[in-house]
C-alpha cells in the first residue's frame, strides 16, 4: 500500500472512531480485515474481509472515506452475506444497500452521489425491502447499475495492495469457511465491539436505539446470548482492556499525517491481569462435578493466560482461596464444601482484592441480602436457573447437563 493510500485509510479509521453515533459499528470496523485490491470494482465483503479498490477510494472526495469503511461494516454486522440464501444476488445487494445507506444518511454520514437512498424503506428489514422490490420491479424505474458487493464466504481472498498491517498477502490459501463459521466469527466480533463501546460510551440506550431495527434487536438480545456459555466467557475475558490514554505523549502515527491530528497515545495495561474465579460448592455439587468445573478453570488458564487466577470455593462461607499461575497448580486444589449458599463473603473478598474481574459459577439459588456491588466487572455463569437476575454484573445461562455431556 503506497504512502498516500495508507494516510487516507488511517485518517478514515480515525474519523470513524471519533463519531459517537457509530460507536458500535466503529468497534466492529476495527476488528475487520480491510484489503485494497485492484480486481475489485469498488468495494465488497465476504462477511469477514472487506475489499476496496484503491483507485475508487483515492479518487473520491475524502469526506466520503469514513462512510466507505462503514458501508461494508454494516453489511457484515447485518449478516447480509449469509442471509441472502437463494435470493437473487443483485436484487438482494440492492435491498441491503438501501437499508445500510438509509441509516448512514439518517446519522448525517455523507454519501457519494448516486448512492441508493429511499427513506420510505426505513422501517423495513432487508428481507422486506427485497420482497417489495421483487414484487414491484415492473412498476418503478430501473435501479442504477449496481456493483455486486456481497460475496460468498472466503471469496475474494488473495494478494492485494495492503490494508491492515499489510498482512493479507497469503490469505485465501486454505479451505473457505462455512456460512456458520462466518456468522460465528461476526457475532464474536460484534460482542467484543459492544463491550468496548459500552466502556467508552455511557449512554448505552441512545447508542443502540439509533441503529436500524433489525440490528438494534440483535444488539439488545446479545446480553441474552444463545451461544455456548464457554464461548461467551471467552469473549468477555478477551474484550478490550480499559487502556488509559495520555496527552503527554502525542501519538506519532497521527502526527505524521499531511494534516496532523493531535491525539493521545495509549498507556497499555495487561488485558487480563488478575482474575477471580469463584465456584459455588454448596450441597448440590460433588467432587466429580467439581472436577468438571476445574476443567473450565484449566481452559481459562491455558487460553486466556491471566497473570494470576484467584480461585475461590464457597458455600455458606468462603471455604478456600488460592492464587494460581499455571495449570499444573490445579493439582493441589481440593474440593471443600457441601453446605448451604451465601455469596456475601466471596463478593466482599473480591471487592477488597486486586483482581480486575470475577467469574461466579453457581446455580444462583441464594439471597442477595447484605451483598454489596463490588464496583468491578462480574460475570455470573448460572446453570439450571433461567430466572436468575442479579442486581449487578452480566449473566450467561447454561444447562449443567449440557456442560457435563460436553455439548457446550
Amino acid at each position: 500500500m503506497n504512502e498516500d493510500l495508507k494516510k487516507a485509510y488511517t485518517k478514515a479509521r480515525i474519523m470513524v472512531s471519533l463519531s459517537p453515533k457509530v460507536a458500535l459499528l466503529a468497534g466492529l470496523c476495527y476488528r475487520l480485515n480491510f484489503e485494497f485490491k485492484d480486481d475489485v470494482e469498488a468495494m465488497a465483503t465476504n462477511g469477514e474481509d472487506v475489499f476496496i479498490n484503491p483507485d475508487f477510494f483515492m479518487n473520491m472526495d475524502e469526506k466520503y472515506h469514513a462512510t466507505t469503511l462503514l458501508q461494508p461494516t454494516m453489511h457484515v454486522a447485518m449478516l447480509h452475506t449469509t442471509r441472502m440464501g437463494y435470493r437473487d444476488p443483485k436484487l438482494w445487494g440492492i435491498a441491503a444497500d438501501y437499508v445500510v445507506n438509509n441509516w448512514l444518511d439518517s446519522q448525517g454520514m455523507p454519501l457519494p452521489e448516486g448512492s441508493l437512498i429511499e427513506h420510505r424503506y426505513d422501517s423495513m428489514t432487508t428481507e422486506e425491502v427485497y420482497m417489495y422490490l421483487e414484487q414491484n420491479k415492473n412498476k418503478q424505474p430501473p435501479e442504477p447499475d449496481h456493483k455486486d458487493d456481497l460475496l460468498e464466504p472466503g471469496q475474494g481472498k488473495g494478494k492485494g495492495n495492503g490494508g491492515d498491517d499489510d498482512k493479507q498477502d497469503q490469505q485465501g490459501q486454505g479451505q473457505a469457511p462455512t456460512k456458520e463459521e462466518v456468522e460465528e466469527s461476526i457475532k464474536d466480533k460484534m460482542l467484543q465491539a459492544k463491550v468496548h463501546a459500552e466502556e467508552t460510551n455511557p449512554d448505552r440506550t441512545a447508542m443502540i436505539g439509533s441503529l436500524p431495527g433489525e440490528l438494534q434487536r440483535y444488539f439488545e438480545e446479545i446480553d441474552k446470548p444463545k451461544l455456548p456459555w464457554v464461548q461467551i466467557l471467552r469473549n468477555w475475558l478477551n474484550s478490550p482492556s480499559k487502556d488509559k490514554y495520555s496527552w503527554q505523549r502525542p501519538n506519532r502515527r497521527y502526527m505524521a499525517l499531511e494534516e496532523p491530528m493531535y491525539l493521545p497515545s495509549r498507556v497499555s495495561k495487561n488485558k487480563l491481569d488478575k482474575l477471580t474465579f469463584c465456584i459455588d460448592v454448596s450441597g448440590s455439587i460433588d467432587e466429580e462435578q467439581f472436577s468438571i468445573f476445574l476443567g473450565e478453570v484449566k481452559h481459562i488458564l491455558s487460553t486466556m493466560k491471566p497473570r494470576l487466577l484467584n480461585l475461590m470455593q464457597f458455600d455458606h462461607i468462603l471455604q478456600s482461596q488460592v492464587d494460581l499461575k499455571t495449570i499444573h497448580e490445579l493439582d493441589r486444589v481440593k474440593f471443600t464444601g457441601g453446605g448451604g449458599t451465601c455469596i456475601q463473603e466471596p463478593v466482599l473478598e473480591f471487592a477488597k482484592n486486586d483482581a480486575k474481574a470475577m467469574v461466579m459459577l453457581t446455580d444462583g439459588w441464594f439471597s442477595f441480602g447484605g451483598v454489596v456491588d463490588p464496583k468491578k466487572p462480574v460475570l455470573w455463569a448460572v446453570y439450571d436457573n433461567p430466572t436468575f437476575d442479579p442486581p449487578f454484573g452480566k449473566v450467561v445461562h447454561f444447562k449443567l447437563d449440557d456442560l457435563n455431556q460436553g455439548r457446550i
